[in-house]
Formats: C-alpha cells, sequence, structure tokens
C-alpha cells in the first residue's frame, strides 16, 4: 500500500501514516504492544510490524524527508515526501 501511495502522489505529496508502532523488541510502547497482541489473536496471519519496519519501506517505496512523530501519547505518525521529481518519471 505505501508504494500505491507513492505512485498516486503528485511529486511533492506528502504521505501520513499513523498507528501504534512497536519498538524493534516489541516491549517498550505499551499501546502498540496491546494491539499486536489483539491482532495475532483474532486474525489468522496478524502481525506486529516495528516502527523500524515501516520506516524501511517507506523510504524503498521513494519517500523522502521521513520524520517520525508522536502527536498523542503512543500513537505514532510517519510524515514523507514524494520527491519533487520522483525516479519513475525521472
Amino acid at each position: 500500500m505505501i508504494e500505491r501511495a507513492f505512485s498516486a502522489l503528485k511529486p511533492e505529496g506528502r504521505l501520513v501514516l499513523a498507528d501504534y508502532f512497536t519498538d524493534i523488541e516489541r516491549k517498550l510502547n505499551p499501546h502498540a504492544v496491546i494491539m499486536g497482541t489483539t491482532m495475532m489473536a483474532s486474525t489468522e496471519k496478524g502481525l506486529c510490524f516495528t516502527h523500524q519496519q515501516f520506516s524501511e519501506w517507506i523510504r524503498a517505496a521513494g519517500f523522502i524527508g521521513l520524520r517520525l512523530i508522536e502527536p498523542i501519547g503512543f500513537q505514532q505518525s510517519f510524515v514523507a515526501s514524494k520527491p519533487r521529481q520522483s525516479l519513475e518519471t525521472s
């Protein structure tokens, strides 16, 4: 979906991705750990992805200027931009 968002955005468009992301050890953000546990318990293929995984996927899609902000307690948002001239048009 991140790659689809990149393709759909105009140059300099912004991606905002908000969730309860866990740390790599999956123990520091209690809300994210609870959400991940709920996903694993209530879906066949439920997983809990880390903020490191999401940042890698966002960069791999071609986004730049990646920032991780925490607008409210424990919920984090990634904000990134599509370059002025993307690699797909150069």
